[in-house]
């Protein structure tokens, strides 16, 4: 059987090209994903689909876009984590700021800053996950 009449009832296609390009076992994404190869099979067979969460983890593990993964883009375009990474800090030094002038103008520190500091703090998670 060839990978097209393999492949014919999953909407996943560029996953399964992918793994197959860069001869990447199954059980080898499993793994790097943290879940059981039955479920990456059934995705295979069209059975199952992965939930967002878990098609975030393939396109992080594989280095590829969610896009690219479900087929809404064509070309296998390396995610720009560098880039990335930047707009996040630029995020952050937005948010710091908006925080100091809400306290400046409002002068409300309960209110803003513990908004200011919940999202620094979700962003800084995103640039350690990006490994920035």
């Amino acid at each position: 059987m060839n990978i097209a009449e393999e492949l014919r009832n999953t909407e996943y296609k560029n996953l399964f090209i992918l793994l197959a390009r860069r001869n990447i076992p199954q059980s080898k994404l499993a793994q790097g994903i943290g879940v059981d190869s039955r479920k990456i099979s059934d995705w295979k067979t069209g059975t199952r689909k992965p939930g967002i969460d878990t098609l975030i983890k393939i396109a992080d593990y594989l280095g590829v876009s969610v896009d690219y993964l479900v087929g809404r883009e064509f070309e296998e375009t390396p995610v720009n984590r560098t880039q990335t990474v930047k707009n996040l800090l630029d995020i952050l030094a937005k948010a710091e700021s908006f925080a100091d002038e809400a306290v400046e103008v409002y002068g409300a520190k309960n209110r803003y800053i513990p908004l200011s500091n919940s999202l620094k703090a979700g962003i800084s998670h995103l640039i350690s996950e990006l490994g920035g």
